[in-house]
């Protein structure tokens, strides 16, 4: 029994194997062990990897898509900033990337400095840069909400939460992957655009 150098780590006690001079190990046979190890060991991390997110990439028949759809954020004079977001019923507010902020702010105006503090799913707390609020209109049908600004790391641009979902009073029918919203100028439903196969907006049939 050896003691293992620290090397700045918590110690350790390192065991030698014990060698016998009748012992023969054979080169071929260890190597196919090892390798039939190695296999095994990537064909269960493959097995366990699943794609989160689809969204533009070609997509199996029955896959999961992020229900994405473009909208725009009006500001105090009428100028339009279109953005597409992602529809996400578990985030308890409705967030824009910092990245893309910077970029049209002076167009929405109408922001201030935020105070709150945003719980990532992994427990990590954020600090908001700022806070919007304003109009919010999706394929002609309008609603009053706000946002907070943080940095997704380019991850997306706008992640439309809860609270948006409630003011447009949205319904999502998941065996058709469509949403029906209801505000100022009428009903809507709305296809998932990550699907890329009709058009994004029908007016509903009363």
């Amino acid at each position: 029994m050896h003691k293992a150098p620290q090397n700045g780590r918590p110690s350790v006690l390192a065991r030698e194997k014990e060698t016998c001079e009748d012992q023969y190990n054979n080169p071929a046979e260890s190597m196919s062990l090892k390798n039939d190890v190695i296999m095994s060991i990537d064909l269960s991390e493959q097995c366990n990897i699943v794609n989160l997110y689809l969204a533009g990439e070609e997509q199996p028949q029955n896959a999961y898509l992020p229900f994405l759809q473009n909208i725009t954020l009006v500001g105090p004079k009428g100028e339009a900033v279109w953005v597409t977001v992602l529809f996400d019923e578990g985030a308890m507010v409705s967030v824009i990337c910092s990245l893309f902020f910077e970029k049209v702010k002076h167009r929405l105006r109408n922001w201030i400095p935020s105070a709150k503090r945003l719980r990532m799913a992994n427990g990590t707390i954020i600090p908001s840069c700022a806070t919007w609020k304003g109009e919010i209109e999706i394929a002609g049908t309008k609603a009053h909400g706000e946002f907070e600004v943080f940095d997704s790391g380019g991850g997306w641009k706008f992640l439309f939460g809860k609270p948006m979902l409630h003011a447009f009073k949205a319904v999502h029918d998941y065996q058709t992957d469509e949403v029906d919203i209801t505000g100022i100028g009428g009903t809507r439903t709305l296809y998932n655009q990550s699907l890329a196969r009709r058009p994004s907006v029908e007016e509903a049939i009363e």
